[in-house]
């Protein structure tokens, strides 16, 4: 018996630790930080592919830089509706949810998601130091910014720091890249309210009061 209550506390302990070895959801939400990770890239390994990623608070700025010339930037608010990316570091590009992206989807918003879903995947989290389930680390950074991706983007949930943080209306489920990716691709919440079709417009005559670059 003291055998059996020495290794349920022991076994107590480990999970206590686990639970809070990572980040919670409004951790992520909340934080605030800048991190850039690069790595030398295809084919002669001559130039560097450089992944930075600018957060405050709900708003998350994504630049990537392959091979010195070939440069792109995304601004993603995560907190506004209805779900949109920009693109585009001169003439601002604004792209809007329309519905879940499958694998045929073909629409500019699928594309630039997947795009997005790529850069972070390619160049972030197979490249950053540290562990994922910690803030302070490139690694957990760049971990934070995929999963708020996924949610805001992927999902469809406009996310709220108040109120219950993520629970209320979205939460973000704090596991690996590749469980998220599935269950999103298979069609997950679909009670969540899609927006109308909008075709894109440039966001000198649509600004939907978004954070601008």
């Amino acid at each position: 018996m003291l055998l059996f209550k020495s290794k349920l506390y022991t076994l107590v302990l480990l999970l206590s630790f686990s639970a809070n070895a990572a980040f919670d959801e409004m951790e992520c939400l909340n934080s605030n930080f800048s991190t850039t990770v690069s790595h030398k890239g295809a084919p002669f390994g001559l130039a560097k592919n450089v992944l930075k990623v600018e957060k405050e608070n709900c708003v998350i700025t994504i630049d990537h830089q392959k091979l010195k010339f070939m440069k792109k930037k995304f601004l993603i608010d995560v907190c506004r509706a209805p779900v949109h990316i920009k693109s585009g570091a001169g003439a601002v590009e604004v792209l809007k949810r329309e519905s879940d992206c499958g694998k045929k989807s073909k629409g500019e918003y699928c594309k630039a998601l997947k795009n997005i879903e790529n850069m972070i995947q390619d160049d972030g989290l197979i490249f950053a130091k540290g562990e994922k389930e910690n803030l302070n680390t490139d690694h957990g950074r760049i971990y934070c910014t995929y999963l708020l991706v996924k949610s805001y983007l992927g999902v469809g949930k406009v996310l709220s720091r108040h109120g219950g943080g993520l629970k209320v209306p979205g939460t973000i489920p704090l596991i690996a890249p590749s469980e998220l990716k599935g269950k999103t691709e298979e069609g997950v919440d679909k009670s969540m309210a899609e927006t109308p079709k909008v075709e894109s417009t440039p966001s000198s005559n649509s600004n939907p009061g978004g954070s601008d670059f």
